[in-house]
């Protein structure tokens, strides 16, 4: 039988948007202006508004009433103060209204507006220090506004209608078999009022138990548990407002959703807000069309100067019925009265838009026939287009596919001859040492080329790791404040010893106040490693230079400029293109000793660390007379050196002091004092490794192979000076039991340091647990660095 529904039919409303617009856009000779625009004396109205079902219900009746009163009443003046009994206390609320008292008194507004319970307590409790000329609007629900005009004879409003008796009327007319009704009504001051309202009115549904239940006399799931022993012909009426289960207020809408969700029977609702949430429907009204009516109100309250005059009128509901819940409780819809309006039905495309489809059909067969001629016409050229453009496609993946193809080539050419050529030398000098009778001196030459070997193929490792990060932009950086001076100081520290064998001289320019940049120290170090690395390889007689210079732009930023200049064997003009590209290496330097140490990768690598800092790096070379890399880091910010600043270390190289013989090997001195260590790995021959240099370096040591066993040793009163521990290790591992050495108050003079074969960036907020980080292979150098810190 016919109802109530709602069917959209986009072509005439967007007709009728048409028409419309060309009306407000062209006003007949004469008109006036509308109301919005006319001029009209400012009025000033206060809206005092509870905090309801997470601000939406008084949050649409607001918007309603702004959006009326800026329409009809241009120049209005609105003071708002909210309730907010979630964030104030009873006290805070009530202090906050008499803040507003004086201009209520005083006539500051032309009507006082009051919404929901809170805001009428506060009417009521304060309603002889309200003037009897002030007008009162209110919306209130259990006949409530009756009783403020009782008192105040100047006032009007909304008596709200929580009719739940009407919403197991709707439960009876669709669920006619249904044996009982449990209704849960809101834990309020008014609740005892309504539970007997409710009790008396529903008396007369005799063919069906009506049980009214207290909702904050139970627990969410004691709620739920009474939903699931009720007959399988039943329905619940959930008629909170406000959910005081979870500590005070809280939102009806999220505890209906959840309710409905989980209750196995159909729930019904009083109001809209938790339609369209998982409930059958309910005898509903919506906070919009009551914010549209007090309004009104409020527009004839300010017109006619008093409210006694304006009918208190109640508040309007409606039978609503979501159809896909009723579906899902196998609920019939096909002998429901006009009264009751479905939501989400579904109708098809031909049933709302039959007419529309017709008339487009007709357009679309006719651009068809339109745009087949087009086709026919212009096939045949398209189709030769696309065919030569589809053989260059072909040709180009041709060409690139066999290029990929020779470059994979090329690599694993070059990484089998890189990576077996110092294996050779270990796999060899190895098999050598396993000889008996080998003298002392030769066993030292053969570890020493080992030591080299190791070293070279650990550098290549980390260079091809190093260009694959970059290739796959995972290069990261780090920027801290750097003293930069002190870095090409370490750098010659470095290469002092190569320096001595070679009899080069190594110098470093800069001034005296060189500001403080803030880069990547970690990288630009790596950078000048490769550039003076390469300058002392392929350098024989003269010396190296490093020029360092910082050009301010403004006062916190300028361009640092780095150049590394050597009197080698310079590169000729037709080769300082190719060695940027990995594994290309001067064609001058083939059989030569520097092509031995020489993987073809240092250059790429520094070229693209620059270009990804946002840099440039540029060459200048002529063949037999030596080269000059600059490095240009525009951007790049500074602080300049205060007088108590200095320059680290004072046996470090100073600036423009060369050659051999300027720097002091700070590792000399007092011997290191004897620290005892806690050893943690899975692996025993690293353990038995760790130990060994340990104790070469004086130190005590004790050895755990699990992170579990580490712990407990701890815990029976092992006090080491240092836990060295591992990071991926099988049950507990290394950032677990830093975790667990950092909580405990006992063990906070404890240092930390990681040993992991991972990247430096594998979990920064984890590295911050450990004093140092080693990676893997750790030497006894690096070691000594990390104890003696």
């Amino acid at each position: 039988m016919p109802r109530t529904t709602c069917i959209l039919r986009p072509w005439p409303l967007l007709l009728a948007i048409a028409v419309l617009l060309a009306a407000i856009g062209a006003p007949a000779a004469g008109a006036g202006e509308t109301p919005a625009s006319r001029p009209s004396p400012d009025r000033r109205v206060l809206i005092v508004a509870s905090f309801h079902f997470t601000h939406q219900w008084s949050q649409d009746i607001i918007r309603a009433i702004r959006h009326k009163l800026a329409t009809d009443l241009n120049g209005c003046i609105i003071d708002y103060l909210e309730l907010n009994a979630v964030r104030n206390s009873p006290d805070e609320i009530d202090e906050r209204f008499q803040s507003f008292l004086p201009g209520i008194k005083a006539g500051k507004y032309d009507c006082v507006i009051a919404i929901l319970d809170d805001a009428i307590k506060l009417l009521r409790k304060h309603h002889e220090a309200i003037p009897q000329t002030v007008p009162l609007v209110v919306y209130s629900n259990h006949g409530i506004v009756d009783q403020i005009r009782a008192v105040h004879a100047n006032s009007t409003g909304i008596n709200g209608q929580i009719d739940l008796e009407k919403n197991v009327e709707l439960g009876l007319l669709v669920l006619p078999d249904s044996q009982e009704a449990l209704i849960i009504v809101d834990p309020a001051d008014a609740s005892a009022d309504l539970t007997r309202s409710i009790q008396q009115k529903t008396a007369a549904f005799t063919s069906c138990r009506v049980r009214v239940v207290n909702g904050g006399s139970f627990s969410y799931l004691e709620l739920l548990a009474m939903t699931r022993q009720l007959p399988a012909k039943s329905f619940v009426v959930l008629g909170f407002y406000r959910d005081y289960s979870r500590d005070g207020y809280g939102s009806m809408v999220d505890f209906a959703r959840n309710f409905f969700a989980e209750c196995p029977r159909p729930c019904l609702v009083p109001t809209s807000l938790s339609l369209t949430n998982g409930s059958l429907g309910g005898s509903t009204s919506k906070g919009t069309n009551n914010g549209e009516t007090l309004a009104e109100m409020v527009l004839q309250t300010i017109k006619n100067g008093q409210a006694d005059k304006i009918r208190i009128a109640k508040e309007h509901t409606n039978f609503v019925i979501d159809i896909a819940i009723a579906k899902r409780f196998n609920v019939s819809i096909d002998d429901l009265p006009d009264n009751v309006l479905l939501i989400n039905k579904t109708y098809s495309l031909w049933e709302t838009n039959k007419a529309e489809i017709i008339l487009l059909t007709g357009i679309v067969l006719s651009l068809s026939a339109l745009t087949a001629c087009l086709i026919v016409i212009s096939s045949r050229s398209r189709r030769n287009a696309e065919l030569s453009q589809l053989n260059r496609q072909l040709s180009q993946a041709v060409a690139d596919a066999q290029q990929a193809a020779q470059a994979k080539t090329m690599f694993l050419a070059t990484m089998s001859h890189e990576i077996r050529t110092p294996l050779n030398a270990v796999i060899g000098f190895s098999e050598l040492l396993q000889h008996d009778h080998i003298p002392p001196a030769q066993q030292k030459e053969y570890l020493q080329a080992i030591n080299v070997a190791g070293v070279s193929l650990l550098n290549l490792i980390n260079d091809i790791l190093d260009l694959s990060k970059i290739e796959s932009n995972q290069m990261y950086f780090a920027t801290a404040r750097t003293d930069f001076r002190a870095l090409c100081r370490d750098i010659a520290l470095i290469f002092r010893h190569r320096l001595d064998e070679t009899g080069l001289a190594l110098s470093i320019r800069d001034a005296a106040d060189f500001p403080w940049v803030y880069v990547d120290a970690r990288r630009l170090r790596q950078i000048l490693l490769n550039l003076v690395g390469n300058a002392v390889k392929f350098t024989h007689r003269g010396g190296i230079i490093i020029d360092c210079q910082f050009s301010p732009s403004d006062d916190n930023r300028g361009t640092l400029i780095i150049k590394v200049s050597d009197t080698g064997i310079g590169i000729p003009k037709d080769n300082q293109s190719k060695i940027f590209e990995p594994f290309i290496q001067d064609e001058s330097i083939r059989g030569t000793r520097a092509e031995e140490n020489s993987t073809g990768l240092g250059l790429p690598i520094v070229k693209r660390l620059i270009e990804r800092m946002g840099g440039t790096l540029t060459l200048n070379s002529e063949k037999d007379l030596g080269s000059c890399f600059t490095i240009e880091l525009p951007n790049v910010a500074f602080s300049r050196r205060q007088p108590t600043d200095h320059d680290g270390d004072e046996n470090q190289a100073s600036s423009d002091k060369t050659g051999t013989g300027t720097v002091t090997d700070t590792t000399k001195g007092n011997p290191p004092p004897e620290l005892s260590l806690l050893l943690v790995d899975d692996v025993a021959m690293n353990l038995k490794v760790l130990a060994m240099m340990a104790k070469r370096l004086g130190c005590q040591t004790h050895s755990s192979s699990s992170g579990l066993k580490a712990l407990t040793m701890l815990e029976e009163g092992l006090r080491p000076d240092i836990v060295l521990t591992d990071i991926w290790m099988p049950g507990m591992d290394g950032f677990e039991l830093a975790r667990r050495i950092r909580a405990n108050d006992d063990w906070s003079s404890i240092r930390l340091i990681a040993i992991s074969a991972g990247s430096m960036s594998d979990g920064e907020a984890e590295q911050c647990l450990f004093d140092v980080f080693l990676q893997k292979p750790v030497t006894l150098a690096c070691l000594r660095a990390a104890l003696f810190r």
